[in-house]
Parts: C-alpha cells; structure tokens; sequence
C-alpha cells in the first residue's frame, strides 16, 4: 500500500469503527511473480483497497477540519492590524483576541477525546465543527472587540472538540 492510503485507511477505521484490510502491507511471497510487477514504473497494485465514497468524504471532511483550525491562528494573528483600525482595539484586546482561542482550544482538547469515546466520535466532532462554524460567522458579524473576543473562545471550543477527533 502507498503510505497515503495506509494513512486514510487507518483515519477512517478509527472513525467508523470498519474492519481495516487484514494485512497493511502486501506480502510478496503470496504473490508469485509480484517482484517483477513492482520493480516496473506501475504504482497500481493489484490487492490495495478500494475506499468507498463516505470514506473518501470522511477523510476529506477530517482533513479540512484540522486544517481550518490550524489556519484560523494564522489568519487572525495576520488581521490584527485590521482589527485594530476596524474596531478600535486597544493592544491588550488585542493580545485577548488571540489567547481567547487558545484557552478555548486548550480548555476541552484533552476532554474532545474522551467526549468522543463516550458519546461517539462523529457526534462530538460535528458538534465541534458546528460550534466552530458559529465562532467563525460570530467572529465575521462581532461589531465590537468583546463580541470578537467571545465568538473567538466559542470558536476555539469548537475547535479543541473537533481537532483531536480528526487525528484519532
């Protein structure tokens, strides 16, 4: 198996539950011949799985998840100046707009995982993602700092119940 369908297979069995192909690696020996077939410029092989659509969209869905969370720190430490000029925020509402997703984000990270084993995986990260969708348009529609800063905590909450989920 390529490494990336090895990583999809072992995402998507942790969040479906699915049996995962019996062997992880091909075994050469029970295929006469199969030396010659990989040392050729195929990167086909003939028993790598076939993912279902829900398993590619569930992979994708994951992906995208941990990556809008990890982007969100980047994308406000770049719109400080902005928020600044915009809202009039002084530098200490400032340094709270981006803390205010950390501690949200710190605060139920390690609890997402258990959240998850206890009330289930897909449960919990769509709950994630949901209360992270609605830190977003909060934070988009925030008139004033406190509004920002609220929407931010809220965001990073939904970003510590999501995150961890994805990675598992």
């Amino acid at each position: 198996l390529a490494f990336p369908d090895f990583l999809a297979g072992c995402v998507l069995h942790r969040l479906h539950r699915s049996s995962f192909p019996h062997k992880a690696v091909p075994d050469l020996a029970d295929r006469p011949g199969k030396e010659k077939e990989m040392a050729g410029s195929s990167t086909k092989q003939a028993g790598a799985p076939r993912w279902s659509a829900l398993q590619r969209w569930t992979l994708g869905v994951t992906s995208m998840a941990a990556f809008m969370a990890g982007m969100d720190a980047l994308v406000v430490t770049t719109a400080l100046p902005t928020i600044h000029a915009d809202l009039g925020a002084a530098t200490s509402a400032l340094s709270w707009t981006v803390a205010a997703y950390a501690l949200g984000f710190a605060a139920v990270v390690l609890a997402g995982v258990a959240l998850g084993d206890r009330y289930g995986r897909r449960r919990v990260f769509l709950t994630g993602l949901a209360l992270f969708t609605l830190g977003s348009a909060g934070c988009a529609l925030s008139p004033n700092i406190g509004l920002l800063i609220a929407t931010r905590a809220i965001q990073g909450v939904g970003g510590g119940l999501a995150v961890p989920l994805s990675l598992v």
